[in-house]
């Protein structure tokens, strides 16, 4: 590589490669408590046990996307899947209502046959005279929830359709494909314990799988449920690295759930450095993405806390992104997808405490945040590089 122009002579020294190789690296202690799902190379979904980090891929192409981070959500609506049931059965928080007809056993995106057929719900009204499934009480306290659920039907022109009651809110599908699609719809409740309705206006057949409702304006990867709601646990993905004052990091990440603005609570944490051992005071680097562009928070030595603007640049929603960010001691830059920042001085320098890089996560003794998406492959460099070789390594 040293014969490339603006390509590092040195050797990077961590490379974590997960789109290329499919595989995670030993060294990475990888905690979750429970267990989650992801899309397989064997193109099914796939649950992945507890402890177990999770390599995705591309549900229609095949690609790896790299290794997937997520933080803990619930799923409200219980049981995710219906069993066959007729008219006024409950079953869990789900009711069939009216005169549909639900059949259990169609073959589903996990290869099990867990999927139902739904036939006849073509109301919107929230009683049990009225034709449609509902979701009791899963929208929970008044607020923002996201519905998610795969759907397919064979019958061309067939909507999925799902209401809010409390604000009168109507979000459908396009015609639904004959083949598995998973659908989002986003609703603003008005009351606590409002119900879901899901429906189409024709009454015609509908096949469902993984009926989810979490809270916030974001639909995370599928959490089955039986008898009761079921929180999946947050990803913890933590590698030790060499402290030192000069370091050049490279990551290239997607986050499937967009980016807010830098105040938000869910920014897209890209990685975080701390102490091994964390506290209330504890010295640390933040580095996200937002709509508005490429920041680093980080707390001194003295106990100040700062948030420096790396890059003003509006990254695209559901798009990889390459990042690189610069330390020279008390000195940052940033360069996002081959453009690079002002460089930001006089922040701190206490690069020699912080041996604990999280990946695309915030790390803090208090509230974490995630890339929520994938992170394709991170690097590590022992040497602040010229930023003309950080631009190579980040052109798109």
């Amino acid at each position: 590589m040293a014969n490339i122009p603006n390509f590092p002579a040195i050797r990077p020294s961590l490379l974590l490669d997960f789109a290329n190789s499919g595989r995670t690296d030993p060294r990475i202690a990888f905690t979750r408590a429970t267990t989650a799902a992801r899309w397989g190379a064997s193109g099914k979904l796939e649950s992945v046990p507890s402890g177990v980090p999770r390599i995705d891929y591309d549900k229609t192409t095949g690609e790896c996307l790299g290794l997937l981070l997520e933080g803990a959500s619930t799923n409200l609506s219980y049981p995710s899947n219906m069993p066959t049931s007729t008219v006024g059965t409950t079953t869990g928080k789900m009711q069939a209502n009216g005169a549909i007809q639900i059949t259990s056993g169609v073959l589903a995106p996990d290869g099990s046959s867990n999927g139902f057929t739904v036939v006849g719900a073509l109301s919107s009204g929230n009683s049990t005279g009225n034709s449609n499934i509902r979701s009791l009480a899963g929208f929970g306290v008044a607020g923002v929830y996201t519905v998610s659920c795969w759907a397919k039907s064979s019958i061309a022109g067939t909507a999925l359709l799902v209401r809010d009651p409390s604000s009168g809110a109507i979000i459908a599908t396009p015609s639904l494909p004959p083949v598995w699609r998973k659908y989002y719809f986003t609703f603003t409740t008005t009351v606590d314990n409002a119900n879901a309705i899901f429906y189409n206006t024709e009454g015609n057949a509908v096949d469902l799988f993984n009926v989810q409702i979490e809270a916030g304006p974001v639909a995370s990867s599928d959490i089955p449920t039986t008898t009761a709601a079921v929180t999946r646990a947050a990803d913890n993905p933590v590698i030790g690295i060499q402290p030192s004052l000069k370091k050049t990091f490279i990551a290239e990440v997607n986050s499937y759930a967009g980016y807010p603005s830098a105040s938000a609570n869910d920014r897209r944490h890209v990685f975080s450095l701390t102490p091994e051992t964390l506290s209330t005071s504890s010295e640390y680097i933040w580095v996200f993405l937002a709509s508005n562009g490429l920041f680093l928070v980080g707390r001194s030595p003295d106990g100040g806390i700062f948030t420096r603007t790396l890059l003003s640049a509006f990254p695209a929603s559901n798009a990889s992104h390459r990042v690189g960010v610069v330390i020279d001691g008390s000195t940052f830059q940033g360069v996002l997808n081959g453009v690079f920042g002002p460089v930001q001085t006089g922040l701190m320098n206490s690069g020699n405490v912080l041996n604990t890089l999280t990946i695309g996560a915030q790390q803090s003794s208090g509230v974490s945040r995630f890339v929520l998406g994938y992170v394709a492959r991170l690097s590590i460099y022992e040497s602040d590089l010229p930023i003309a070789q950080v631009q190579r390594l980040t052109q798109p």
